[in-house]
């Protein structure tokens, strides 16, 4: 059984719109009238905007299929004579209204905002009317409840931190935002991009401290937000400013000396805590640094442990492999790095696995076996991920952010755009010149 929701109870499967008309005309050499074409354009709005519904619908048409209930079409107009009934009403009945057409301009009612349409300056501004907006309609309507409004936009991943922003402050409304990239959402992803993203670098501090911030690599090695407070101060004292050890620092073309890097602090780490408390002795040419004591010896392995999985790591993605090494060495740094079994970071963690062993199954497939960098590794998995999408969150007892998506069904009672600027809507996908397909 299908139950789907039909625009109009015409046939308009085949009615054109003004661009198509106008190459038909260009291929004809004639003037792009559809009078003089014997076209019927219908409703501009549907002919235009509603290409994906045309065709699905057709393709449904095509089988052979039986109504069992009576007719279930209703003009929009026999329950209102508003302005978005009226424009659903000629959507329905495949009615172009103009001037001098068959179909006459109706008087507008002042009073009348079932469609409102306001400019905004920013994002932002954009975000604070609509807020106003709502809280207004929820207000004057006692029947009108959060998930009875939805809020659709070209990109909603453009316009998610302004909503964030404004709906989660003063007079807050609760909300889901849905059809968000997994790269934003996930911290498992994102962690897993920001350990990637240290290969080639200087192993600066920060750096390395700020991936403790990513909960299941923290949870992996054992260390609490209040621990990283205390890290951050201990490697502080340690000198540690960046680089692994010389080598790595000659492996920069950077002058190879000791002080100040990883090695370096550890040393001194190491050497404070099997020193007496009270002892200035040089260890070699090394100062020994006694600033942990007690319980925070476990903390100093743990930290020491997550730095030398993370070096080795990312030292293992370097010069030229097949892509079935590469995945290997992969989920060796995910099954290292973090923890796999988190309820709240697992799905996300599987599908990293996922996307890693779809890359090992097609170059298998495609008897691909030469040796490759691991930036092209990388550029496959980031698109990969960059396309994944984030779905549900609809009907939550909140108001609904999500993008505008031909064909979607909106059983809402308000139905609010954002981000309608001409640059943005309607989308733009320029196709290659080499590209026959589109």
């Amino acid at each position: 059984h299908l139950f789907l929701l039909v625009p109009s109870n015409q046939y308009f499967f085949d009615i054109p719109s003004r661009k198509q008309i106008e190459k038909m005309a260009l291929a004809h050499d004639q003037p792009a009238d559809a009078d003089l074409l014997h076209f019927d354009m219908g409703n501009p709005l549907l002919s235009s905007m509603g290409q994906a519904g045309k065709a699905f619908f057709e393709q449904i048409e095509s089988f052979d299929y039986q109504e069992p209930l009576p007719d279930l079409f209703e003009d929009p107009q026999d329950r209102s004579r508003s302005m978005l009934a009226t424009l659903q009403s000629d959507i329905f009945n495949l009615v172009y209204r103009q001037k001098d057409g068959n179909h006459g301009l109706l008087p507008l009612d002042a009073a009348d905002q079932s469609i409102r349409i306001h400019a905004c300056h920013s994002p932002m501004r954009e975000a604070q009317v609509l807020k106003d907006l709502l809280l207004d309609a929820l207000e004057d309507d006692p029947g009108l409840d959060l998930h009875d409004i939805v809020v659709m936009m070209p990109d909603v991943e453009a316009y998610a931190p302004f909503i964030q922003a404004v709906f989660s402050l003063e007079n807050a409304l609760e909300f889901t935002i849905s059809d968000r990239k997994k790269i934003s959402e996930s911290l498992a992803i994102d962690g897993f991009l920001k350990i990637l993203s240290l290969k080639n670098t200087r192993f600066e501090r920060t750096g390395v401290l700020d991936l403790l911030l990513v909960p299941p690599i923290a949870q992996k090695f054992h260390i609490t937000q209040a621990d990283l407070v205390r890290l951050d101060s201990i490697t502080r004292d340690a000198g540690i400013l960046w680089g692994q050890d010389a080598a790595h620092r000659k492996r920069m073309a950077l002058p190879p000396f000791f002080e100040n890097t990883w090695q370096f602090g550890f040393y001194r780490l190491f050497a404070g805590m099997a020193m007496p408390d009270d002892s200035d002795q040089l260890l070699g040419s090394t100062v020994p640094c006694s600033v942990m004591e007690g319980l925070e010896l476990g903390l100093l392995g743990n930290f020491a442990h997550f730095c030398d999985t993370l070096f080795s790591g990312l030292n293992r993605l370097s010069g030229q492999k097949t892509v079935g090494a590469w995945c290997k060495d992969l989920n060796t740094l995910i099954s290292s790095l973090m923890a796999i079994d988190d309820p709240e970071t697992s799905e996300d963690i599987r599908e990293l696995f996922q996307i890693i062993e779809d890359l090992k199954q097609q170059s298998a497939a495609a008897g691909f076996s030469t040796a490759v960098s691991f930036e092209i590794v990388l550029e496959y998995i980031q698109q990969k991920l960059d396309m994944t999408v984030s779905q549900g969150n609809f009907l939550s007892g909140r108001i609904t952010f999500c993008n505008l998506m031909p064909m979607r069904s909106v059983p809402y009672k308000i139905v609010a755009l954002m981000g309608m600027d001409e640059a943005a809507f309607p989308r733009k996908s320029p196709a290659a010149g080499f590209d026959l397909i589109h």
